[in-house]
């Protein structure tokens, strides 16, 4: 009875052989058939030009004083921002801290606007948040899609201080050395998704 298996096993495989061809599956390999890589895109926010703050800049009531900043997505040396960008500009006021020790107060009835562009281009910004007291606080703008990516541009802010007086006991209160206000502005920008 084992003979007639084992023959009856043999005669199956060469039959299978025959009609398939082999007893091997068929396999094909296809080494790195397709192959990539992700790489950040360019994030790129700098000083532009121009920027005309400068310090002390007397300042006396019913007057305005424009200082100008500008801000571009594009280094200079090709490199321009990949992604669209929003920017947030903060402008911060306070008293001004001497080496000296002496007190320097900020001048309370000083306004603040800010122009993208030039005051001439008339377009004005909003506020997103403003806490100013006695002169001193913090002004926020906030422009949604300021820079589209990969497109060079320089963005030039105007920002106007006035002092607006009116109360002469209090304007002449104010004048001299021991009052002035001290502008810092800070610029962030965050992609936009």
């Amino acid at each position: 009875m084992k003979k007639i298996l084992l023959v009856s096993a043999l005669v199956l495989v060469i039959a299978t052989s025959m009609v398939s061809g082999t007893l091997a599956a068929y396999q094909i390999s296809l080494p790195d058939m397709a192959t990539g890589s992700v790489v950040a895109k360019k994030f790129v926010l700098v000083e532009g030009t121009p920027n005309t703050f400068k310090t002390n800049v007397k300042i006396a009531p019913t007057e305005s004083k424009e200082m100008t900043f500008s801000v571009t997505n594009d280094n200079g040396a090709g490199d321009i921002s990949e992604v669209n960008m929003n920017v947030q500009v903060t402008i911060v006021l306070d008293d001004i801290s001497t080496t000296s020790g002496k007190e320097v107060r900020a001048i309370p009835p000083l306004t603040v606007k800010v122009y993208k562009g030039a005051v001439a281009d008339m377009n004005l910004l909003s506020t997103s948040s403003s806490t100013l007291t006695n002169g001193k606080g913090t002004l926020e703008y906030n422009l949604v899609d300021l820079f589209t990516a990969e497109v060079s541009r320089d963005q030039i802010f105007t920002v106007v201080v006035t002092w607006t007086g009116g109360d002469n006991a209090t304007d002449t209160a104010l004048a001299g050395p021991t009052h002035g206000t001290k502008l810092t502005v800070t610029v962030m920008g965050t992609q936009h998704t």
